[in-house]
C-alpha cells in the first residue's frame, strides 16, 4: 500500500512538472501574437472557445452555446468578453516578464 502511494505521488509530481514545463516552453519567449494565444488558453481553462462565433453575431435567434466566449457575461457581448480575456492575458504576460 505504501509503495502504491509513493508510485502515485511520483506519477502526479511528474505530470505536474511536465505540465509546468510545457506551459513555460509555450509562453517563453513571447511571439508577437502571444496575448491572443494566452487568452485562448485562459478561455479554454474556463471551458470556453475564444474563436467560436456567437449566435448573436451570426444573426441567429440567440446563442445557446455553453462554450461561447460570452456565455459568462450578463450582456452576452462577445467582443467585450474577448477584450476581457485579452486584458487578463496581457496582465499574465506582464507579470511573467517582470513588468507588473
Amino acid at each position: 500500500m505504501l509503495l502504491l502511494a509513493i508510485l502515485c505521488g511520483a506519477v502526479a509530481g511528474s505530470l505536474a512538472g511536465l505540465v509546468g514545463l510545457t506551459i513555460y516552453a509555450c509562453l517563453w519567449p513571447w511571439p508577437a501574437d502571444d496575448a491572443f494565444t494566452l487568452a485562448r488558453v485562459i478561455a479554454k481553462a474556463d471551458g470556453l472557445d475564444f474563436d467560436e462565433v456567437c449566435g448573436h453575431q451570426a444573426e441567429k435567434d440567440g446563442c445557446d452555446s455553453r462554450t461561447c466566449i460570452a456565455c459568462h457575461f450578463e450582456d452576452h457581448d462577445p467582443d467585450w468578453a474577448r477584450t476581457v480575456y485579452l486584458r487578463r492575458a496581457q496582465a499574465v504576460r506582464a507579470h511573467l516578464k517582470g513588468a507588473a
